[in-house]
C-alpha cells in the first residue's frame, strides 16, 4: 500500500491530493487500485501474469473532467 502526494494547505487549513495506491500479487494474478479522492479519480485492474493469457483482465476507472483543467496535480 502506499500513500502520497499528500500536501498541506495552510490557507485552507486541509490536506490536499492525497493519493492511495493498493498493490497485491494473488500467485498468477495482479491486482491494482488507486484512488486520488480530492480528485474524483479511481481506477482497478485485476489481470493475469501469464503473457500468453494477458487478454484476460478487467481495467476499470473514473476520471472527473474538471480536474483536468484547473491545473490539480493527480
Amino acid at each position: 500500500m502506499n500513500v502520497g502526494n499528500i500536501a498541506y494547505d495552510f490557507k485552507s487549513k486541509s490536506f490536499v491530493y492525497p493519493y492511495f495506491s493498493f498493490a497485491r500479487d494473488l500467485h498468477c494474478w495482479q491486482m491494482n487500485f488507486t484512488w486520488a479522492p480530492s480528485n474524483g479519480v479511481y481506477s482497478f485492474f485485476i489481470g493475469v501474469k501469464s503473457s500468453a493469457l494477458s487478454f484476460l483482465k478487467y481495467d476499470y476507472g473514473q476520471r472527473n473532467a474538471n480536474t483536468l483543467f484547473t491545473g490539480q496535480r493527480r
